[in-house]
Parts: structure tokens; sequence; C-alpha cells
């Protein structure tokens, strides 16, 4: 794709004033009538709350990588499997891609397949007792960039590379540095409002079609947020600054966007949660997670959303090793955690994190990713599931593109009966969690990783070994939350529990209380702890202290 950088200042700026929605004027709450999700202190951390003011803790994974193309769809409509999957695997929570043009296809024309789609999947998600974060995932600028998010039209006239413009924007491969001017042209254009097709700024027409999302959505008992933007881009750093054409700061640009944002979705529901993210550095090293330039919106309910990947390992595919020592998953989300903290006064939620399945150590790699998720005490989204769809749009199917799904997708089975079917690193991702703590979390976390990678078990960042006992604990500190505690635990997956057989597979001990199985998930545990013990502790325990038999997935697709 080869541009000529006077080609794209061709067409001359079309500017028009951003729209300034007004903030939000917080109503009047009876005392019944309380969120049914927010974001408070609670002890020394900020943590995302329920209607019962329970911490809320979210084993989620994304859907996926299928939804960045044409239909939009990762999971097919009416595939009600996929969910139930999800389910026996401890999943309580969703992030679905949703790109802009998926909602936009031409200016100011509402997808109605697109919003029919939606509420189909948010009714799943609530008959599985999942929550959904709605996500306005943008990536690489768009398909016509080998990525996902603005609509054909968004792009000023001499900015779509010819190549991509004659095959529709489909397959058009990774982006080289010889687009980087197209590139730099439109994200100027978008933060800017230096271009527009109409009277409406590019950022303006995003708002506007996620507002009328919310209209139709807001209030769904499965909705629990949305993601603004998906990795945004800003050029920072020396290069940046010599070839980037915008004149904004691209970290005012941005947090002027989420500030607009918020206050459009605060004006139809003022309960459901944003998260807000950093953008990306590019041309620039990787983020630390130790700052960033971004101010969050000024409205109740934003999360500080974070994505973490090891990037040689990812840039690398299927011809990588993992390698344990580089993996510093444990140190960004410290220093995220203390970001959104100090900075913020927000919880941290990592939305996206995961491993390429056909690399060597792909299930190590996870496996330990997953520990050090419960180390940090953090809510996190594993990058991804997806059964149907198109990998991005950046290469031809089954010739390459990425593909970091923890199912086959259609397009990559060898035959018609994987699809769908768990690849067995997959396994790494399924075990006992806690889902709502009635307190305030002390340590949680399940004893299994990995036995040996090149000769060593897995261990702890501080050093402790993970000695592979499959013993689950959970504590915490009584506070005036009243309400139960819950905790998944794949009885059968993880447990090996057989019903047919009288002999116990692991004993469940709490320090006080009472706790019993769920009546609408044999997998989910109730504990009601005594409002009267300062701190409380449940252990699960195989019997006998031999190891659990499951894999966590049952039958699976090896790389």
């Amino acid at each position: 794709m080869r541009v000529s950088a006077d080609r794209v200042a061709r067409d001359p700026d079309r500017r028009v004033p951003f729209h300034e929605w007004p903030a939000p004027v917080p109503k009047p709450r009876r005392a019944d009538d309380v969120p049914r999700v927010r974001v408070e202190r609670v002890g020394g951390e900020w943590q995302v709350l329920d209607a019962l003011g329970r911490v809320v803790v979210l084993h989620g994974l994304n859907v996926g990588q299928g939804s960045k193309n044409p239909p939009w769809r990762s999971i097919g409509m009416g595939d009600e499997d996929a969910f139930r999957l999800m389910r026996s695997w401890g999943v309580n929570a969703i992030r679905l891609v949703l790109p802009w043009e998926a909602l936009e296809p031409e200016p100011r024309r509402f997808d109605m397949e697109t919003l029919a789609y939606v509420r189909w999947f948010l009714d799943q998600a609530r008959s599985n007792d999942m929550l959904v974060v709605l996500d306005n995932h943008h990536n690489e600028v768009s398909r016509c960039f080998g990525g996902t998010g603005a609509p054909r039209w968004a792009h000023r006239p001499g900015v779509i590379p010819d190549e991509a413009a004659a095959r529709d924007c489909r397959y058009v491969g990774y982006p080289g540095l010889d687009s980087l001017p197209h590139q730099l042209r439109w994200w100027a254009d978008f933060w800017d409002g230096a271009w527009t097709p109409d009277d409406l700024a590019l950022q303006d027409h995003v708002v506007w079609a996620w507002q009328k999302l919310a209209e139709v959505v807001r209030g769904h008992p499965a909705l629990l947020g949305y993601g603004p933007f998906n990795e945004p881009h800003c050029y920072t750093g020396l290069a940046g600054r010599l070839l980037y054409p915008g004149e904004t700061r691209c970290e005012e640009a941005l947090s002027a966007f989420y500030r607009r944002f918020a206050f459009a979705i605060r004006a139809v529901d003022p309960d459901s949660l944003l998260f807000v993210e950093p953008p990306l550095a590019m041309i620039a090293p990787d983020w630390d997670g130790a700052d960033t330039g971004i101010e969050l919106p000024p409205v109740p309910g934003v999360v500080l959303s974070v994505h973490w990947y090891d990037g040689a390992v990812l840039d690398a595919g299927c011809d990588s090793t993992w390698d344990r020592d580089r993996c510093d998953l444990a140190e960004f989300l410290a220093s995220t955690g203390r970001l959104a903290a100090d900075r913020f006064g927000t919880a941290r939620v990592l939305t996206e994190h995961g491993v390429h399945g056909c690399k060597r150590g792909a299930a190590e790699d996870l496996a330990h990713q997953m520990v050090d998720v419960e180390d940090a005490g953090a809510s996190s989204f594993v990058w991804n599931l997806f059964v149907v769809g198109d990998t991005w749009g950046m290469t031809a199917p089954r010739t390459g593109g990425e593909d970091m799904s923890l199912v086959v997708p259609e397009i990559y089975a060898s035959d018609p009966s994987q699809a769908g079917r768990p690849r067995c690193h997959a396994g790494a991702f399924v075990r006992p969690v806690p889902r709502r703590i009635a307190g305030e979390p002390i340590a949680w976390g399940f004893d299994r990783s990995f036995d040996a990678w090149d000769g060593a078990p897995d261990r702890h960042h501080d050093g402790r070994a993970v000695a592979g006992t499959d013993t689950f604990t959970l504590s915490f500190r009584q506070t005036a939350v009243v309400g139960d505690t819950h905790v998944f635990v794949p009885r059968a997956l993880v447990f090996g529990e057989d019903p047919a057989t009288e002999a116990p597979e692991f004993t469940v001990d709490v320090s006080d209380g009472t706790w019993r199985w769920a009546p609408d998930d044999p997998n989910v545990l109730v504990w009601t702890a005594n409002p009267a013990v300062p701190e409380h502790t449940l252990t699960i325990k195989t019997w006998g202290g031999r190891r659990a038999p499951g894999n966590g997935i049952g039958d699976c697709v090896p790389p």
C-alpha cells in the first residue's frame, strides 16, 4: 500500500465545532434506589460493587476477533451453546467487541441488525448470569488499514489506500510504514475535528451512535457498562512530534472526547459503568502503567481499563516461545492499581490479556497470568472467544491472521466438528473464583499452574512456589454489607465430582456461617458468613490431598 504524503493533504479541511454536552445533574435517589453497579472504596482498595455493596469479581472473556468485520459477530445469533460453554467455564462477564462501523455504516444511519444482535446477546448473557461491557472497538484506524473501527465514509478523500479501496477494505494486511501518513492524517482529523463529510464532527458521530445504542439497552439487567474507545492511538516522542500533523495534544483531545462521550451516555443511562483506557503510545516504548496524560470524565462510575500483553511473544505469534522471566504482568497490575487509586480515585480492571494458543508454552503462559491476576485480586477479561466471523480482515482466512481464541473458530477448523470446541490451553482459564464478596477482600487464589516449564515449576512474583495442591482459598474482612458470598467452583471440570459415586472428591471448610450450592447453578457455592466474626476464610481442597483430576475443559483440540 504505497502512499504519497502530498496526496493525503489534497482534500481541504472541513471543520465543524464539537458538540458539547452539558454535565449531567445527579438526581436525588430514594434510600431503596441504588445503582446495580457502582465504584467505591472498600477498606484500602477501590472496587466495583453490586446493589448490595458486595465486591464484584469479573472473570471474563472478550468476544472477540470475529466481530471486527461484517457482520460483526464472533458468536452467531442463536448460538446458545457458546453461552452454555462459557457458563460451564465460570465466565461471569463478557466484553463484546462493537466497532463504530457496525453501529453507523452510513452517516446518521443506525444499523438495526446490529441493534437486534446486541439485544439478543444481552438476553443470553442475562440467562447465563453474565454481565456485559459493550466496547467501542477501534484498532489501527479501520478495516481499510488492516484493523477495525471507522467506517469508510469517515476517511477524507485520498486517505484510503487504492489497494484497500479496490478490495472493499478486506484482507488488506497489516499496515506498513508506507501507509503511516494516511494513518496519521486520519488520527489528526479525528482528534482535531479537522475533517468531516457533513455537519457533525467524526467524534460526535461516534457519540451519536453510542448514545442511540444506550437509549435502547439502558437498564438491561446484563449491561455492566460501555467502553468509549479501545486502544486509542497517540503518536508521542520525537518521532511523533516530527511526523504527526495534528494540532491538539493527543491526551488532551482524548480526555475531551471521553468527557463528551460520558456526558452523552449519562444523559440517557445514569448507572452503567464507563471503562476508560489510556492511549497506546505509538512509535514509542510500550506503556508501563505508571502514569498517563489523560483525565477521566467527571462523572460517577468510571473505571480505569487497561490492557497487557507480553509484546515480544505476541508479535512473534506462533513462532515464539514463552519466557517465564519476561512475564511482568504482576508489576503492571501493581502499577496500574496504584495509578487508578492514587491519581483517579477509582478501580482498575484488566480488560485484555491473553496468549497465542499455537505458541510453545501457551498453556503455561495463560496459567501464570491467571496466578498473577489472583495475586493482585484483580478482575480481568481474557482475549478472546471467537466461533464465527473473520480475523480483522488483515489477511485471508486459513493463510494467516490473528487467532487467539480459546475455542476453534469455524474458519480455522480442520473439519466442521472442531468448530467451537475448546483448545487445550483454555483449561488454564477455568478455575475456582469468587464472584461476589460480602466484605473487604483480603486474598483469594487457586493453587494450580504448570508443574514444570523448561525444568522449573511456576512461582509467584514474590518468590513463593506454586505448590500445585489444587487448593482454593478466599479470605475477607467483615464490613457493614449484608449478603451472601458467591464462589464459582468447577465441580466436575476441575475436581472431577461424579454424582454417581458417594465418595467426596473435595471438601469445603468455612471458618464460620453456613454454605450451600445455588439452586440455579450447581457450580456456584453460596456462603452465608456470620457477621459477628471479623474475618472469614473459605478453603476448598481435594479429598485425601490428591491432585484434582480435571483439566477444566474436558475433551479439547491440541495446537
